[in-house]
């Protein structure tokens, strides 16, 4: 029904926009018009009338109307549609690649630098939680110096091998400190007594609450982090 109306309006249009192009639109509708040209077979007599109708609206033309305002906007807004779909189907693509890549170990300089911005962030919130007395116990009664600084580097250790699927036990966890550069020692075995210490004050400061209500220590999922890098992209249109 939409489309007969269409099909109206164009029709009396042609009829009525000047005298050379209602002549040229008559040639060509006598010389059987629209249902001429769908026809593989039969007469051809419709080519020269329907060329001189193009010629007729090139050269009367351009041609305004009512809609043009309406159907100006409706382009604008299907192209921003458009563009926005094609962003989130970019975002959508490399934050399923930045997981496949991560699981093989394979981590994104996108996806280290935010998670080296949680370490710190987390040493921040260690080191408040100390000053204003959130955390008691013999765990933290006699941490060293370095002791945040230490803790939250085995934070990340730990992050990765959870990341990738792999077991984050004391000497992996050691392991992956040395392997990665997180901290400067050469003795895997020496190094694994104090992550073990440090694993159970993380598991400690993951379900103490800090004086915002939150964990001191909040809990990061791989496809959080991962969202993080692809928010705001260079990859997109």
């Amino acid at each position: 029904m939409l489309a007969d109306a269409c099909k109206l309006v164009a029709h009396e249009r042609l009829n009525h926009a000047s005298d050379v192009i209602c002549e040229a639109h008559r040639s060509f509708e006598l010389a059987g018009g629209t249902l001429a040209m769908w026809k593989t077979k039969g007469s051809k007599l419709w080519q020269l009338p329907w060329l001189d109708l193009r010629r007729a609206l090139k050269d009367q033309g351009p041609f305004t109307s009512v809609n043009d305002e309406f159907v100006s906007e409706e382009c604008a807004r299907l192209e921003a549609k458009h563009l926005a779909d094609t962003r989130k189907r970019k975002r959508r693509e490399r934050r399923r690649r930045e997981n496949e890549r991560a699981k093989q170990g394979a981590f994104s300089p996108d996806l280290i630098a935010a998670l080296s911005r949680h370490r710190i962030f987390r040493r921040g919130r260690y080191v408040a939680a100390i000053e204003v007395g959130s955390l008691s116990g013999l765990r933290f009664s006699k941490l060293p110096a370095d002791g945040p600084l230490f803790d939250t580097f085995v934070w990340e250790a730990k992050a990765r091998l959870v990341f990738q699927g792999r077991d984050a036990k004391p000497y992996t966890v050691a392991k992956e400190m040395i392997d990665k550069g997180l901290w400067d020692h050469d003795n895997v075995n020496s190094l694994r007594h104090r992550v073990e210490k440090a694993l159970e004050r993380i598991s400690m400061l993951e379900r103490t609450k800090a004086a915002d209500g939150n964990a001191v220590f909040p809990k990061l999922t791989l496809a959080g982090l991962v969202k993080e890098t692809t928010e705001v992209t260079p990859y997109e249109i």
